[in-house]
């Protein structure tokens, strides 16, 4: 439960973005029509949302800001001319600490993203280095002077861009060997550097200052990728592998042509480091058979050969060489070429929408892929396969062995004439061109292949025409609920059952934001409970009203806010349409007594209050099961 809770904690801070535009968005409306009775709306409806989610994954200070402003908000309905002149500037402000207030509060204990401090920079230097660090996914602030206290108050900084005339803020306790930047005159770029820090020039572009500060601070146990290291001298391998593995690269080697081509066919390395002369073949000869494989064609590859001719050079180049470095290797320079090149490979697909370690494509392009194989498919039957592993816990603690299992299943999808690639919870999205039974008996001949060092999952199969016309959206949310499923049951794959379509879950949740929605989901996930969930009143009806419930009454967790039908309009149609049926729990900001009256008095099982607090939530669960174990 609390990996579950860290990892929603770690994603609601990732994806705060969007929403964190949405209300600059909303502001820079409002400059022009500040009465909007839409823009209104919609700012409130927004807020509502931040207060209840941001409150219930503990980031306190984003929902008390969001509750004030949701105060001030309905002043401004009642009031045309209040702060009129000012609601712009107000809600592009709120916007800018709201941003602040979530990256400031991750938790420290879970996978999060990386906190950048932009220290004492003028506005102008600012601005440009927050949308390359926000693009990259950092968590960033901007702050005048170094914070009081010897650490943060919750996520460590991760590093520190600071002006020269700042550097001695970054003595303070609260910047304690924390990896920097100094921007400074042209002048005096370079002249400053130390093991934890560099001097740039402050007109260097942003992405530069970024690379720069990641080449100071390292990935600090991030995988990086394998580095394979072919040479048949034993100490030169060892020299190699050290300066690899300083940079934190996983290294393999092979001494051969031979040993060679038996340990790619199973790598996808980051980096070739490869010898030109070898026992038993060239290195030249074997560059050109790598560039023959789409598999290994843009693999960046750094010959070594005691050749110091132009002929040989241009051989090694013309083979499809990378780099080419001269014998014997000067170590510093082994490290700034290697460095380079595994960063520009990673750039180049990261721009391509891929995974910069492991290759495969991201989430948005995943399931663009799949969409497009689906739509395209004609007659031949497809499956859609959700993979997660066994527990969050894998992915924290073992990025590497889920990585490799990773790219392990998404090679075989792609021998089967698939595709594959990262879903938006740690796992993979594929779709094959085979029926859902022999899907299933592929992924069983996978799990049972699993290495001893690699991760173990579970994962669920449907069939591309087991829905009817179903988006392929949706079929990947069902190859999800069968995926929960295989969890449950402790089995490695299971195919969803048209037949099971309409059995009524454990619980369903009426919600219509989909972070507090998701969290809720963790908790039904740890306590063994299926569930769905709902984001509109009518959609959730029309589901209640059709479930097939058995043994016991399923438990409907519903907010009162919602498009198109409201919570206790909701509640009332149940009890007179289907009484005794559903036991319902009300979650909500609404916590007058007169809504938990209504609520309660019509026959609610309990009443939830807004920000949740997911151990209460849980603890409540098991009561709740019992209460209701017989109808």
């Amino acid at each position: 439960m609390e990996s579950a809770l860290a990892d929603m904690r770690r994603r609601y801070a990732e994806s705060s973005h969007g929403f964190i535009a949405t209300f600059d968005h909303l502001g820079a409306q409002l400059a022009g029509a500040p009465n909007s009775d839409d823009l209104l709306t919609s700012l409130r409806r927004e807020l509502h949302r931040v207060h209840g989610t941001a409150g219930s994954l503990g980031f306190h200070d984003a929902s008390r800001m969001a509750g004030a402003l949701q105060g001030l908000v309905r002043r401004w309905c009642d009031d045309p001319m209040l702060d009129r002149d000012r609601r712009s500037a107000i809600v592009e402000r709120f916007a800018s600490g709201l941003e602040r207030a979530i990256a400031g509060t991750v938790d420290a204990k879970a996978p999060r993203p990386r906190r950048l401090v932009l220290l004492g920079l003028a506005d102008a230097v600012a601005v440009r280095l927050v949308a390359e660090a926000v693009h990259r996914r950092f968590a960033v602030e901007c702050l005048a002077e170094a914070p009081a206290g010897n650490e943060p108050e919750h996520a460590p900084v991760w590093g520190v861009v600071a002006m020269r005339g700042s550097a001695n803020l970054l003595d303070a306790p609260y910047f304690h060997d924390t990896p920097f930047v100094l921007l400074g005159d042209a002048s005096a770029a370079g002249s400053v550097r130390s093991g934890d820090g560099t001097a740039l020039d402050v007109t260097t572009v942003p992405s530069a200052i970024i690379d720069q500060l990641e080449r100071v601070a390292g990935t600090r146990g991030e995988p990086k990728g394998v580095v394979l290291i072919v040479d048949d001298d034993p100490m030169m391998q060892i020299l190699l592998r050290t300066l690899a593995e300083h940079e934190g690269m996983t290294v393999q080697t092979a001494a051969s042509a031979a040993q060679f081509r038996a340990v790619l066919v199973g790598l996808d390395p980051a980096l070739v480091v490869l010898d030109v002369e070898l026992p038993d073949g060239s290195g030249i000869d074997l560059l050109r058979g790598m560039r023959s494989e789409d598999r290994h064609r843009e693999v960046p590859v750094l010959m070594l050969s005691g050749h110091t001719d132009s002929a040989s050079r241009e051989s090694a180049f013309a083979a499809g060489a990378n780099d080419y470095m001269v014998k014997p290797v000067a170590p510093a320079e082994f490290q700034r070429r290697l460095v380079q090149l595994i960063e520009l490979r990673h750039k180049r697909r990261v721009s391509t929408d891929l995974h910069p370690i492991s290759g495969l494509a991201l989430p948005h392009r995943a399931m663009h892929e799949v969409e497009a194989r689906l739509l395209g498919r004609g007659d031949v039957e497809w499956s859609i396969v959700i993979v997660r592993p066994r527990s969050a816990s894998q992915v924290e603690n073992d990025a590497r062995a889920w990585q490799a299992e990773s790219i392990r299943l998404a090679h075989a999808a792609r021998a089967q004439g698939g595709v594959a690639g990262l879903s938006e919870n740690p796992g993979l999205v594929m779709g094959l061109p085979l029926a859902p039974r022999d899907t299933e008996a592929l992924m069983t001949d996978l799990a049972e292949s699993v290495p001893e060092d690699a991760a173990r999952w579970h994962s669920g199969v449907v069939g591309a025409d087991s829905l009817g016309a179903a988006t392929p959206r949706t079929l990947v949310s069902t190859a999800s609920d069968a995926a929960r499923a295989a969890r449950d049951a402790d089995v490695a794959v299971r195919v969803w059952d048209r037949s099971d379509v309409d059995i009524a879950p454990d619980v369903i949740v009426v919600e219509d934001d989909g972070a507090l929605s998701e969290m809720i989901a963790f908790a039904l996930d740890a306590k063994g409970m299926t569930h769905r969930a709902y984001d509109n009143g009518p959609d959730a009806l029309a589901a209640l009203l059709s479930l097939r419930v058995h043994d016991r009454a399923p438990i409907v967790l519903l907010d009162i806010d919602l498009p198109g039908m409201d919570g206790h309009s909701l509640h009332e149609r149940l009890r007179v349409e289907r009484p005794g049926v559903f036991h319902v729990v009300f979650m909500s900001l609404h916590t007058s007594e007169a809504d938990q009256l209504r609520a309660l008095q019509g026959g609610a099982l309990d009443y939830l209050s807004k920000p949740l607090s997911l151990r209460v939530l849980t603890a409540k669960l098991a009561a709740w099961r019992d209460r209701t174990r017989t109808r």
